[in-house]
């Protein structure tokens, strides 16, 4: 579903209204249809049916679409045997063109998530889900962007809104306290047909939240992000991350970024803007980029490369979603009619082995 070819999409960013009601609340849902799998760790030396059982506190977020190309409306926390310890579903995203920006997100033991409604909740394992924020209902067509603070304190999101009627669209940056009221801190208004200034939330540091700042508005099907900065608490941004022609659309929690650069150039970098390493995998779509927890990997849809080792062979239609851990990436087949096979991991030591997951969803990130 993440992978499906865009052609013309928007990109934006960010905000809702009131809480939806819940369809299902699933605190301790039953097994999804999955089978006990090896642990990652136990990959080397052992086949799923051979392994020790995974260990409980080994989780991680996924998403579920009720089809391929559909929205993801429910969002759950699962174990490597495949089994849920918390499910919701929600009501999903929808915008006219393509969402860049993943429905849910992991900070420490929460996984927050976004509803059609711009209202943003927390689940974590064995837990029901808590609202988080509600920003203000967006008029017309719209996209959201947001980023947490690693505590879950804060919430800084970017809305884009597109008016129906009227050639002009509207941007707001608003900032949140978790359980308090929104606060808008940047308002524009400009044509639709041009590119006006906007700023995407994508993530945050030690040192605050971060954002792409004058984003490129359209896409075909390559688009390597924006330009990034820190940003102030009233919006307005500060320093550059990642250095000079650095553009992505995330960066790790501890300040890594994958960066492309106008000569096609990928650079892993720190936020100061020092060279990491220099992969030689070749992307231009920079949701397809997924830096390892150690750094030293990183993945690209159907490629795998570690700074030692160099290229990793994926089983065919492979296409990697990110990392469970720093020797295992977890993702989907996809078929050449365009349907998606199970959630499933490979070990970067056996790179040709698929160990399925037993159950049809998109990877988010590994729980603390």
């Amino acid at each position: 579903m993440r992978y499906a070819v865009l052609a013309a999409v928007l990109i934006l960013t960010a905000c809702g209204n009131s809480p939806a009601p819940l369809a299902q609340v699933s605190p301790n849902p039953s097994p999804s249809q999955a089978s006990p799998s090896a642990s990652p760790t136990a990959l080397p030396s052992a086949s799923p049916e051979a392994s020790p059982t995974p260990k409980p506190e080994f989780l991680f977020a996924v998403l579920e679409s009720s089809s391929t190309f559909a929205q993801p409306g429910t969002v759950a926390i699962v174990g490597l045997d495949g089994h849920a310890r918390s499910k919701v579903t929600f009501r999903p995203r929808t915008n006219p063109g393509a969402i860049l920006q993943s429905t849910a997100q992991v900070v420490g033991s929460g996984v927050y998530y976004i509803d059609a409604n711009g209202t943003v909740r927390v689940i974590r394992a064995h837990t029901s889900p808590q609202v988080v924020a509600s920003f203000p209902s967006a008029i017309g067509p719209h996209d959201i962007w947001f980023a947490v603070s690693p505590d879950g304190s804060h919430l800084l999101a970017g809305v884009l809104t597109f008016s129906a009627v009227q050639p002009i669209s509207k941007f707001d940056l608003e900032a949140a306290n978790a359980g308090g009221q929104w606060k808008v801190l940047v308002h524009s208004q400009f044509a639709s047909n041009t590119n006006g200034t906007t700023t995407f939330p994508v993530g945050w540091t030690s040192t605050g939240p971060v954002a792409m700042v004058g984003s490129l508005l359209t896409t075909q099907n390559s688009w390597p992000g924006g330009l990034m900065y820190e940003m102030s608490n009233a919006g307005q941004k500060t320093k550059q991350v990642g250095g000079s022609g650095c553009y992505s659309d995330t960066i790790t929690p501890s300040g890594l970024i994958p960066c492309s650069s106008t000569s096609g150039v990928l650079t892993i970098r720190d936020s100061s803007g020092k060279l990491v390493w220099t992969p030689q995998l070749n992307d231009g779509y920079a949701p397809n980029l997924h830096i390892s927890p150690d750094g030293q990997s990183i993945s690209s849809g159907a490629q795998v490369e570690r700074r030692v080792g160099g290229f990793g062979s994926m089983p065919g239609g492979f296409r990697a979603e990110g990392w469970l851990d720093k020797n295992t990436v977890v993702g989907r087949v996809q078929y050449q009619n365009g349907s998606e096979g199970d959630l499933s991991w490979i070990s970067v030591s056996q790179p040709t082995k698929l160990h399925d997951l037993g159950f049809k969803g998109d990877f988010v990130a590994t729980v603390g």
